[in-house]
């Protein structure tokens, strides 16, 4: 059937943008119009926590079941799923698609014919991708519009403004606020900036332009910079290749892959999986520089990639690492700045190091491994090594990559010449949904599959000798059963595509006697039994059981998740079957994947004993990361839990079996907010995944997706270039610019961003540029600020750089330093993903009275990492992080972070302050809300969700510490607003949830929150007609950045917006240091002491 008769969205312009009817009119419909035909209920419950020296134990849940994220423990058993097809899932996904990357279409129609299954859907994923829905009109001309901004019922775009807060301030802070005008009536005098090259203008857009930086910060790890001049080698004795090193692929290339690199500065090596390019690619070019000084550095877009590429390099050639080879990840370095000739590095290392040394002059040579990814700092690195070779005649740069898209990488380098390296690859069997299902006797279909005769509808024939005319299926059984079969060989010139064998399926029957008979390798084990069970059905039934199993999961479910429970069944199913030894690596994506897994299989008491349980995720440690590369005891199978991390650079040698769940996390930007979500990955991916299967010996691949979805994923991922808000990349081409002194070659920011192997837009740019300035980090010419330029040499977004900055310069820098180094990495508590409610309520008690308040997650954070420091302290670790629901490892990981940072800080003159008594929170609150914004968000005191500035309805998470009084039956009118920041957005069933939230009050917002305010007279046409009292009728509006709306008497709202301007000023001398033995100095002390006792008794 054409998907686009079935669904037709109409997409047509007109004078008024994007509209139109159009769809299926009514008949038809049947194949698309599905009701659910089951109910899921009892899916909360879950595990208790983890066993990591501190967290509890694993708890099993209340009802048997799993919830996911914040559902509150699962759908209710009144509930239905939402049973929808996956024809129409991929349509809603493709049309949702055209609007996120068209700018041209500016909304979608879906029509009439759909049932309210398939409208709730559209409604839901509309609100993942950051779009507004709306269901207008009735009966057959009931249409859904998909727009970018919220509209009314007429289609016209809503005002963002919001109900007006109302800001009553104590007689007491209104007399303080009286006496400090007064006794500074006027601004101080700016002062001069350093080397008098900066003026302050005392108005609220004031940008101040850049003054000369302050010496230069060490931009090596651990304090160690690079010589410029490289290192000359160890010995004069040149390396020996061992026999292991000499049989890999990569070997015969040696002397054509050393001669291209001589005579040209750019080549691509393209490596089949298990070639060998990563370990003795980097080896031979720093082995050919002979007697003759040089370095080699290796980027690496995963951590572990480098330690264990490292380690493993240092071994082949019998070094301690660290002296000729050696490892820098962020927080962790293995090298010697003087002597280390081999360097693997994490691509934003490398980047750190040319911001300080723009052309690279401490390198001779550069490789780019997995260059194929196209993360953020690849493409980065890409458009800088374009510019930087022209200058460095003698630099050498080597592209390694998967066989993906090699033509391209080659033109991006004027046609640069390719060496192609064929992998040593093993046969690997690609089985599919349906072969799965098959495999494991369709348990998850419900009703089972009824097994017919096979000649019903097949000639019965052997499949593994192909031999024929049995009478029945009992004499053919037989047959098989005592059948050996041929031996499998590959072809001589057979291709690794050629080798990935790809099959239908078969179903029930016994095949304990067909086991006993098989020979050959896993892929051909694995391949008999499934033609076997392939000739016991007919080819509808098959494609019966594909379609139950679909229309028994809930849609949502399964277009933000995986299903773990057939993971989970599918790994029974290996271990119980006889197809022969090997690991089994299980690819999900992310965490909260990882711990469903673990725990389903722990809950397995059979299972969990025949097997040895590892993860391999970035939040783990790289002690805890080794143990999936160490093998299982005798009589025990390992199962590794990834994420996308394993699908590249490291080799797990024992790895037969591979599990793909098809789906990644990927970040995109939804109205502003950068968001995680869960997607599905591409074909490039798939093929990856599938030769971890294929690396040292025969294997089988499970993809858990049906073919039809596998040919319609896109060929390779979005670049993460074209997905993710540019205000750290564009802060980082400035810095880059002012330390090469505009000798790059580069005109503006667009230029360079234009010269990306896929440019991102330019409204993206724009966006940017613009959010930047309204930072103050970017002047009108898109030149850096002073901001700017200590923002760009941190290791933390800009937005988090400046709230550090603020919590400085307000005396709260210990206490946001240590909440915003936590944002950049992961919450530290148990997660309570799965959690039955008490256990959830419990864990959110610890959390406050760990934090002592109510009113911000961000302060609970730090408290948890002193009251950590003070457990170290007194050895009590383990005790503290069981009682307090902590994971060690996050917390050390943190503290990492905040160290690194601080000394960043402290290098640009911002060392931390001597607590002078306990933290003012009211002002960090502040200072949070001010860092945070535009992540902001309101309700009416006593309502249930709040709204965000584009209009969203928003919850706050489960693990929330903030109070407020449960929300009553009718919504409330009037009276106060509930103000609140938050760090993050995610995408939960039914709205978007806000993570690790802070109240705001209305004070901080009169004071801190925003850019622009301004003052307008309120609308007095309501007033009574027997007259008003003169203060109501004094009452204005503080409207700031034109949405956020504060009410207030006049006299209060002139001295708000005088002390706004006040407090921006004095943040800038602050930040220039520009304060000491002036009349500032005595105005900012002041103003900063009655600020702190200001927010604190109106926060109260």
């Amino acid at each position: 059937m054409d998907r686009g008769a079935a669904w037709s969205s109409d997409r047509r312009g007109n004078k008024n943008g994007r509209g139109g009817g159009g769809g299926r009119q009514h008949g038809g419909d049947d194949e698309f119009n599905r009701r659910p035909h089951s109910a899921r209920g009892g899916r909360g419950g879950g595990r208790g926590g983890y066993q990591d020296g501190g967290p509890p134990k694993r708890g099993r849940g209340d009802s048997g079941g799993r919830g996911r994220g914040d559902r509150g423990g699962g759908r209710g058993g009144n509930e239905k799923p939402m049973a929808l097809t996956e024809e129409f899932i991929m349509y809603v996904a493709t049309e949702l698609k055209s609007l996120r990357d068209d700018p041209t279409v500016a909304q979608l129609t879906f029509p009439s014919t759909l049932d309210n299954t398939q409208r709730r859907y559209i409604h839901n994923m509309a609100a993942k991708h950051g779009f507004h829905s709306k269901s207008t009109g009735k009966a057959d001309a009931r249409f859904i519009f998909i727009t970018r901004a919220k509209t009314t019922a007429t289609m016209q775009t809503v005002s963002l403004r919001v109900p007006p807060t109302p800001l009553a301030i104590s007689p007491e802070t209104h007399a303080q606020m009286v006496e400090f005008l007064a006794a500074f009536p006027s601004a101080p005098p700016a002062g001069p900036c350093p080397n008098n090259c900066c003026q302050h203008h005392h108005q609220q857009k004031t940008l101040v332009p850049m003054a000369p930086p302050p010496p230069a910060v060490s931009h090596g790890a651990h304090g160690n910079a690079f010589a410029k001049k490289p290192p000359p080698p160890p010995s004069p004795t040149p390396h020996v290749y061992g026999d292991g090193q000499r049989n890999l692929p990569a070997f015969a290339h040696r002397e054509e892959i050393l001669a291209l690199s001589a005579a040209h500065q750019v080549l691509v090596v393209a490596g089949d999986t298990g070639c060998g390019k990563s370990t003795q690619i980097p080896q031979f070019l720093l082995d050919a520089h002979g007697g003759a000084a040089g370095r080699v550095v290796v980027t690496q877009p995963r951590r572990i990639s480098a330690i264990t590429l490292a380690q493993r390099i240092a071994d082949e050639r019998d070094v301690a690492l660290g002296t000729d080879v050696g490892y820098a990840i962020r927080l962790d370095a293995k090298y010697s700045a003087a002597s280390t000739r081999l360097l693997f590095c994490t691509t934003g290392m490398l980047l750190k190091w040319l911001s300080s040394d723009p052309i690279g002059t401490a390198f001779t040579t550069i490789v780019l491994d997995e260059v194929h990814e196209r993360d953020k700092h690849t493409d980065f690195l890409l458009i800088l090594l374009h510019l930087i070779l022209p200058r460095r005649p003698d630099l050498r740069v080597i592209l390694m990559s998967a066989t993906i898209q090699v033509d391209k990488f080659a033109s991006y380098f004027d046609q640069c010449p390719v060496v192609h390296i064929q992998g040593r690859m093993f046969p690997v069997l690609s089985c599919f949904l349906d072969d799965v299902l098959v495999l494991t006797n369709g348990d998850h279909v419900g009703g089972g599959v009824t097994t017919l005769s096979l000649a019903d509808q097949y000639e019965l024939k052997c499949v593994m000798c192909n031999s024929t005319a049995f009478a029945t299926e009992v004499e053919l059984g037989m047959h098989v059963a005592m059948c050996f079969g041929t031996d499998w060989a590959a072809p001589d010139d057979a291709t690794p595509d050629e080798l990935a064998v790809h099959h239908p399926t078969a179903s029930n029957l016994d095949t304990d006697d067909v086991l006993d008979s098989l020979e050959g390798s896993v892929c051909d084990h694995v391949r008999q039994i499934l033609d076997a069970k392939k000739k016991a059905l007919k080819a509808r039934e098959i494609d019966q059981m594909v379609s139950q199993y679909q229309l028994a999961q809930d849609a949502l479910d399964m277009e933000r998740g995986i299903d773990v429970r057939l993971v989970v069944e599918l790994l029974r199913h290996l271990m119980s079957a006889r197809y022969g030894d090997g690991a089994i690596l299980v690819f999900v994506p992310g965490w909260e994947d990882i711990v469903a897994i673990a725990d389903l299989v722990e809950m397995d008491g059979p299972l969990m004993g025949d097997l040895v349980l590892t993860m391999l995720h970035s939040r783990l440690s790289p002690a805890e990361q080794r143990r999936a590369f160490q093998r299982a005891p005798r009589g025990k199978r390992k199962v590794i839990l990834a994420t996308n991390i394993a699908e590249t650079s490291v080799t797990i040698e024992d790895v037969v079996y591979v599990i793909d769940t098809g789906k990644s996390k990927q970040s995109s930007v939804v109205n502003g907010y950068t968001a995680l979500h869960t997607e599905w990955i591409s074909q490039a991916n798939c093929a990856q995944r599938r030769g971890r299967a294929g690396r040292v010996a025969p294997g089988v691949c499970f993809h858990l997706m049906t073919t039809k979805r596998h040919d319609d994923l896109p060929p390779f991922m979005t670049p993460e270039l074209l997905a993710i808000s540019l205000e750290e990349i564009v802060l980082n081409i400035q810095l880059l610019q002012y330390h090469a002194r505009d000798t790059l070659g580069f005109e503006s920011i667009a230029a360079f961003l234009h010269m990306a192997l896929d440019p991102p837009t330019d409204h993206a740019i724009d966006q940017a540029i613009a959010a930047l300035q309204l930072m103050g980090a970017l002047d009108d010419g898109h030149e850096l600020t002073f901001l700017g330029w200590k923002l760009a040499q941190l290791a933390v977004p800009p937005a988090i750089g400046k709230m550090i900055l603020l919590g400085h310069f307000c005396h709260v820098y210990d206490c946001l330093l240590y909440a915003c180094c936590a944002l950049t990495f992961r919450d530290p508590f148990v997660s309570d993903l799965g959690m039955p409610p008490s256990q959830k309520e419990q864990r959110k008690q610890i959390k406050r009275q760990l934090g002592q308040t109510t009113a911000s997650d961000h302060l609970v954070v730090h408290a948890a990492l002193q009251q950590y420091l003070d457990a170290k302290r007194t050895r009590r670790v383990g005790p503290f992080c069981q009682q307090n629901w902590l994971v060690g490892t996050t917390l050390e990981h943190i503290l990492g972070v905040v160290k690194q940072v601080g000394n960043e800080f402290a290098a640009l003159g911002y060392a931390a302050r001597t607590a002078g008594g306990p933290t003012n929170m009211a002002m960090a609150q502040a200072v949070l809300g001010s860092g945070l914004y535009p992540n902001l968000m309101y309700r009416a005191s006593g309502g249930g969700n709040f709204t965000t500035k584009d209009k969203f309805k928003v919850k706050l998470s489960s693990s929330t510490v903030l109070v407020y009084s449960k929300p009553g039956k009718a919504p409330p009118t009037g009276g106060q607003v509930d103000w609140v920041c938050f760090h993050d957005m995610m995408q939960s069933d039914r709205v978007r949830v806000a993570q690790v939230a802070t109240k705001v009050s209305p004070f901080a917002m009169a004071i801190f929150i925003g850019h622009e305010a301004v003052l307008e007279d309120m609308d007095n046409d309501n007033a009574d007609n027997d007259g008003e009292d003169d203060a109501q009728a004094d009452i204005v509006r503080v409207v700031i950045d034109d949405w956020a709306v504060l009410h207030m008497v006049r006299s209060v709202a002139e001295m708000v917006l005088v002390l706004r301007t006040r407090v921006q000023d004095a943040f800038l001398r602050h930040l220039h240091h520009d304060t000491k033995g002036t009349d500032a100095a005595i105005h900012d002390g002041q103003l900063l002491r009655s600020l702190h006792e200001w927010m604190y008794h109106e926060t109260q």
